[in-house]
């Protein structure tokens, strides 16, 4: 077989047969691992994006003509390049489209514990009004900063931008205009705090905790600032001292052992 004859692209490539039937290859294989191994899911998904960049590459490059007939050197380049054509259509076809994880990309990065404490603290509060009083608002903000928009398909990275329905909305209106988002925030940090009392204590345990993890690992330091601060008034409102990082992943790093440190005798049942 000849490879792509071209006069601005020749030795850019492999054969187009082989770049497709590569690519498909590799595609098909991690949606599948990535589907009978769940604990092993993230590596193997990561493998899929890596396919389907191949496969967004080979598009661009149709699109500019490179596969066009008259590209061929030869019959065979020519069928080759039919393959390629026809495995860029199936690519694009709705049944190769799969959901990925609903997390951020940086929330598989953090220990499984750490990730199960911010699944945790996902679902609002039992028994209160679904709006007012600050837990809603902080909500929808603590579910853009790990999720993403299941409408939206990616991140909302500010608590303003006026999408992801209700589960993810804004929690705040308009841009902006005089203070940063973080001090505008503030006016649902306080809301909560004066609620603190009527909130169930399980669900404010969850937060606190989910909080003080985003508050350590966010990879945005504005993002990350915001929480730390707010887990300092979590803390500090039932007079206690905030945890370090470090004792936060000695007690919450996958081990058994870390984790009896600071549990208690009542519940390591």
């Amino acid at each position: 077989m000849k490879p792509v004859s071209h006069p601005s692209n020749a030795g850019t490539l492999q054969t187009p047969a082989r770049l497709a039937d590569d690519a498909e290859k590799e595609l098909s294989e991690a949606r599948k691992l990535a589907e009978d191994e769940g604990a092993r899911a993230v590596k193997y998904l990561s493998r899929a994006r890596k396919a389907e960049s191949v496969v967004d590459a080979a598009k661009r490059l149709e699109r500019r003509g490179f596969f066009a007939p008259s590209t061929c050197a030869d019959a065979e380049t020519a069928a080759d390049m039919a393959s390629m054509c026809s495995a860029l259509a199936q690519a694009d076809s709705p049944q190769c489209t799969e959901p990925g994880p609903v997390t951020q990309t940086w929330v598989h990065g953090i220990p499984m514990m750490q990730q199960s404490v911010l699944l945790a603290a996902i679902r609002g509060p039992d028994g209160l009004a679904k709006y007012g009083g600050g837990a809603k608002m902080l909500l929808r903000w603590y579910r853009r900063c790990i999720l993403l928009s299941a409408m939206d398909k990616r991140v909302l990275a500010n608590p303003i931008e006026p999408n992801g329905g209700s589960f993810t909305g804004p929690s705040l209106d308009g841009p902006d205009d005089v203070d940063h988002w973080s001090e505008r925030m503030q006016v649902h940090v306080n809301d909560y705090l004066r609620q603190v009392d009527a909130l169930p204590h399980h669900y404010q345990l969850h937060f606190l905790h989910a909080v003080e993890i985003l508050g350590y690992k966010h990879p945005d330091a504005e993002i990350r600032f915001f929480w730390n601060r707010l887990y300092e008034r979590l803390v500090h409102d039932f007079h206690l001292w905030p945890e370090t990082e470090e004792q936060l992943d000695s007690r919450l790093g996958d081990t058994r052992s870390g984790w009896l440190k600071r549990a208690d005798p009542a519940t390591t049942a």
